[in-house]
């Protein structure tokens, strides 16, 4: 499996637990979770509020709330990571303006 994998699978579903992802591509959760943190730094997905344990204040429940992970939209055209461009990459030369005050 490679990440592109994944991501693809992400945008088919906009979003899936990490134990989904994990039947899916028949992988060890605890291995999958290094190649979505290597995407997430890539802002190719992002990972949801999950994971935590459960709120219902008993002493004897240990479950814990799946992680999910949704793809995020890329920019037509571009790379998420390149740096929006400068004023000087953007402006296009164009005819000299006289103002009244030179005639």
């Amino acid at each position: 499996m490679i990440l592109s994998d994944l991501v693809s699978y992400l945008h088919a579903h906009h979003r899936a637990s990490l134990i989904d992802m994990a039947n899916r591509f028949d992988i060890d959760p605890q291995a999958l979770r290094p190649m979505l943190t290597i995407l997430e730094h890539k802002g190719r997905v992002r990972r949801l509020h999950g994971g935590v344990s459960c709120s219902c204040n008993k002493a004897s429940c240990n479950q814990t709330m799946p992680e999910w992970y949704e793809a995020v939209a890329r920019r037509p055209g571009g790379d998420r990571n390149r740096p929006p461009p400068t004023c000087a990459a953007i402006s296009r030369p164009g005819p000299a303006r006289v103002s009244s005050s030179e005639s």
